[in-house]
């Protein structure tokens, strides 16, 4: 996932075999709106951390994405090494448009698509 803040789409179609963008973003939109596991709140600044162990359920490496303190947990089957990356909320959200994006283009559902990321802006504007 930092590859993608990052812009890298060879990532991006790499992510595409593990996980789909919807997952993703939906996934961010339930922890935001605070109905996921975790009660969150962005602040000025996300933090994007890739751990490599492993669920003993799901058998996948796990990410987090979270302000430092709480945490958001998500999928990264491909990542060997810890990572820690800074972004901006403008970063984050553009980050979450490219995994909309190529969701839209493989599978459609564009209006539902929309709403989602347009209501994750709204709460990064919020909470900013």
């Amino acid at each position: 996932m930092c590859r993608i803040i990052n812009n890298d789409t060879e990532k991006v179609k790499l992510i595409e075999n593990y996980f789909s963008p919807l997952d993703c973003v939906d996934t961010i939109l339930r922890h935001l709106s605070k109905q996921g596991r975790y009660s969150y709140g962005l602040s000025e600044y996300c933090c994007v951390r890739m751990s490599e162990w492993y669920d003993k359920d799901e058998k996948k490496e796990r990410s987090y994405i979270g302000d430092g303190n709480i945490e958001f947990i998500g999928y990264a089957p491909f990542f060997n090494e810890d990572i820690k990356t800074i972004v901006s909320n403008e970063e984050f959200i553009k980050w979450i448009k490219l995994y909309a994006e190529q969701y839209i283009e493989l599978y459609g559902q564009k209006d539902v698509i929309d709403e989602y990321v347009n209501m994750i802006q709204e709460k990064l504007n919020k909470n900013s």
